[in-house]
């Protein structure tokens, strides 16, 4: 992989410079996704210590595979096959329910509903997802920066004393419904706190400091990777399929 990072080399070292690379995938992996809007990891944990207080909250959806999720999840994160049943439940539920409930649905303040977060490892993998997602389900998906990212933004907000007392218990594991002492990842199976996290490759081995990283073998990861890429070459065949269907048929006076 192309190091687009290196004029900042420097200019950041140790934490920092593993810090400004992971934005920098992250951006160039979202310049990929223009239709899609992002979120970083800071402005999640933002948004959760405010949520006591705000109606709105966040469901963050991990699209990574089996393997990376056992080694540790965002806390309270879904699966990403755990969402889209939520989803088409929810789906029939609407269709199998009177008019007046239906109706009342539809009149739902959209402000009301749950902001849709995707993530993975720095953005890629849950782009796709993203877009995939929004279309699917006619919602609005956004795209974290992603779980590298994240271990960084639970350093600094550790540093800030951001994640003071008054908002630690916003921090929680809903499936466990345990209250963790401050922003971490948790392993699923104990639904323990855990500073281990699996960044997918060595390219890709960028968390903080404070975090233990695992990755996949180069032959898996590049299995794993080939996956990925026909994923997104799929999706990018449908999406031009559609825009071609949309396109007015010209007549003889065009």
């Amino acid at each position: 992989m192309a190091d687009a990072t290196s004029p900042a080399k420097g200019l950041y070292s140790g934490a920092k410079l593993k810090q400004k690379r992971c934005e920098d995938m992250y951006k160039m992996y979202h310049a990929k996704f223009p239709d899609v809007e992002t979120l970083t990891s800071k402005e999640y944990l933002t948004s959760i210590s405010a949520s006591a207080s705000a109606s709105r909250t966040v469901l963050l959806v991990d699209v990574r595979s089996e393997p990376e999720r056992n080694v540790s999840m965002i806390p309270g994160a879904l699966t990403l096959a755990e969402f889209e049943s939520k989803m088409k439940n929810e789906n029939n539920d609407v269709d199998g329910s009177s008019s007046d409930a239906a109706n009342a649905n539809a009149s739902a303040d959209p402000a009301d509903e749950p902001v849709i977060v995707t993530y993975c490892t720095i953005g890629y993998r849950s782009g796709l997802e993203a877009r995939r997602l929004r279309d699917t389900y006619s919602c609005k998906v956004l795209n974290l920066d992603g779980i590298v990212n994240y271990t960084h933004a639970c350093a600094e907000v550790e540093e800030d004393g951001t994640a003071n007392n008054s908002n630690n218990d916003n921090f929680n594991d809903d499936r466990s419904g345990g209250n963790h002492p401050k922003p971490m990842l948790v392993e699923p199976k104990t639904k323990k706190p855990t500073n281990r996290v699996h960044v997918f490759g060595a390219d890709w081995n960028l968390a903080h400091d404070t975090f233990s990283p695992t990755f996949f073998s180069k032959p898996a990861m590049m299995l794993r990777g080939m996956g990925v890429i026909v994923s997104a070459s799929f999706q990018n065949m449908q999406s031009t399929l559609c825009c071609c269907r949309k396109k007015p048929k010209r007549t003889k006076n065009d």
